[in-house]
């Protein structure tokens, strides 16, 4: 019988990014640069892209912390997706009424996505309505995971 590695990884933003990313409507792919593990090494630290080893379904999850979120202010449309081959899934929130005193957000997404091999996947985060000043806060505030939770062949 043979038997393969569970693929699965865990990355984080090191350090904060600039304040410039999104904030009027840009989308912004966010690059989880420090991996903490990677077994398989199936997920690109240069690209924030994982790329399927097998078919089968993948939990993925990520946090994304947005800073320099006026509370009250114009900054009332935020959306974090997964994107995959396949499709993109979203969780859409108002960051301007939910920005806490240091003028931050966190945006979560947490989604059992059907991949096939070769399929990848990436976050992506948006905040709109306003100008582009949205940075992000990086370790320990920001990252992505994923692994293989069933599949047709050996686990």
């Amino acid at each position: 019988r043979k038997v393969r590695k569970n693929p699965q990884f865990l990355a984080r933003l090191n350090p904060d990014t600039s304040n410039d990313l999104t904030g009027d409507g840009t989308n912004y792919q966010v690059i989880f640069n420090t991996e903490v593990t990677d077994d398989g090494g199936n997920y690109d630290n240069t690209t924030g892209v994982f790329t399927a080893p097998y078919a089968g379904q993948y939990s993925f999850g990520a946090i994304v912390n947005l800073a320099n979120v006026i509370n009250g202010g114009g900054h009332t449309v935020g959306q974090i997706e997964l994107v995959t081959s396949n499709r993109t899934y979203r969780s859409e929130f108002n960051p301007s009424a939910t920005s806490t005193a240091n003028n931050r957000v966190t945006a979560n997404i947490n989604v059992n996505a059907d991949m096939d091999a070769g399929d990848t996947a990436f976050i992506r985060v948006l905040v709109a309505n306003s100008t582009k000043t949205i940075g992000i806060a990086g370790t320990p505030l920001t990252y992505f995971y994923g692994n293989l939770i069933s599949s047709g062949g050996l686990v």
